[in-house]
């Protein structure tokens, strides 16, 4: 009996072409009893993956970017009747970087990354992954606060006057950003106060909670703040008390040599992180697996083990 299959696309992805597009469901329906859809607006694809679960589907595909993948993931695990059964999750790459599908390990073209998937669904290849919650939303691999944060938010405003979303654009941004709140007396990063059960309350200007390694790329170079992080464990953090020019340009030197870590008096790390609270004195920017959300003045982060099955 074949699979039944939603391949939920976003055409404005990165990477996407429709001809890219077609290409890919084709290879899907050779195999799989697939429906294609592309979607309109955002929120649309956590829309379809809430559809296909309640519909019975035995796995959602999301072709484009994290911010696709993201979004599915919190369709697929919006609070349903209970008893209902969540689809596996399957990703092709169709974004700038694609960090979650590159740590299940598939391809970052899109066509072998199609090949790849249909031999492991053939093999019944599944794991079960831990994921993370940042005020009940879903993230697959990072939740950013303070410089991470500020920086995703400039750079999707660049993006949304029409600058291409490049490793340089990001470059560009954090030494913009890093010079500005310099500048300003350290006004433009809100500092935050992260608490984790069983340890005293640390002020960072930066912390990002990840579940994976590497936590992102600049082009085809790692960076792996938290060479521990695991989708079989709780979450990592990595934070920066400072972010002065001289400590964010130790601490990237150090975390672009991949398996050493942040280290260094002004980086904080952690493993093995349940839960933690994040506030501020005022609001401050949020980023979940790219893509910034709404301000927060406190932001409560979960680990979630065994929280979804994905085709890896």
């Amino acid at each position: 009996m074949a699979v039944r299959a939603l391949l939920v696309a976003n055409p404005k992805a990165t990477s996407m072409t429709p001809g890219t597009q077609d290409v890919i469901a084709r290879a899907l329906g050779s195999d799989l009893k697939v429906e294609v859809v592309s979607t309109r607006h955002r929120g649309h694809a956590a829309e379809l993956a809430s559809e296909a679960r309640a519909d019975g589907l035995d796995l959602v595909i999301a072709l484009g970017g994290d911010g696709t993948v993201n979004e599915v993931v919190n369709g697929l695990l919006a609070d349903q009747p209970s008893g209902l059964p969540v689809p596996a999750l399957a990703v092709v790459p169709g974004g700038s970087t694609n960090v979650f599908v590159r740590a299940l390990g598939l391809p970052r073209d899109p066509v072998e990354a199609t090949s790849a998937l249909l031999q492991r669904v053939r093999a019944g290849r599944r794991r079960e992954v831990s994921l993370g919650r940042a005020d009940g939303r879903w993230f697959t691999f990072a939740a950013g606060v303070g410089l991470d944060a500020e920086v995703v938010r400039r750079v999707e405003r660049h993006r949304e006057s029409g600058r291409a979303s490049t490793p340089g654009l990001y470059i560009r941004t954090v030494a913009e950003t890093v010079s500005r709140d310099r500048l300003s007396g350290g006004s433009v990063v809100t500092p935050v106060t992260v608490e984790v059960p069983g340890l005293a309350p640390v002020q960072l200007r930066m912390a990002v909670f990840g579940n994976t390694r590497p936590w992102t790329f600049v082009g085809e170079l790692p960076v792996d703040p938290f060479p521990l992080a695991s989708f079989d464990d709780d979450l990592d953090l990595f934070g920066m008390r400072r972010i002065d020019p001289f400590t964010v340009t130790g601490v990237l030197a150090r975390v672009l040599r991949p398996g050493r870590g942040a280290g260094g008096r002004s980086a904080v790390s952690l493993h093995g992180v349940t839960s933690a609270v994040v506030t501020a004195d005022r609001p401050f920017p949020v980023e979940l697996d790219g893509d910034a959300v709404e301000l927060r003045q406190r932001l409560v982060v979960e680990s979630v083990p065994r929280a979804l099955t994905v085709v890896a």
